[in-house]
């Protein structure tokens, strides 16, 4: 694999794959079984902050420098959406992330 200090990593819901966040501006996605890259994501302008998954395993969204914010999807490049700022991060997470249900 890569980096042995990335900036985000993310598991993908099947256990299999990690897309990772580095200093650059590529989101890589490593089969864990494999150790192979399987994806490489390029498009943004500066280095790649954060990442995560999609509950739907399928889409990757990604934030980085110069308020860029990605989705991506395996195989593709999505369209990107622009003009974030400084709670981009938490957007990532709040809008790609599983809510975790309480038993109250």
């Amino acid at each position: 694999m890569t980096s042995d200090n990335p900036r985000d990593r993310d598991w993908h819901q099947d256990g299999d794959r990690i897309a990772i966040a580095e200093l650059d501006p590529i989101v890589r996605v490593w089969s864990i079984g494999s150790g192979e890259l399987s994806e490489a994501f390029h498009g943004h302008a500066d280095s790649v902050h954060s990442v995560d998954w999609h509950p739907d395993g399928k889409r990757l969204a990604s934030s980085g420098g110069h308020r860029e914010f990605f989705v991506w999807q395996l195989g593709e490049n999505l369209h990107p959406l622009g003009g974030l700022f400084s709670w981009q991060h938490q957007f990532v997470r709040d809008h790609f992330s599983p809510k975790v249900q309480s038993d109250k």
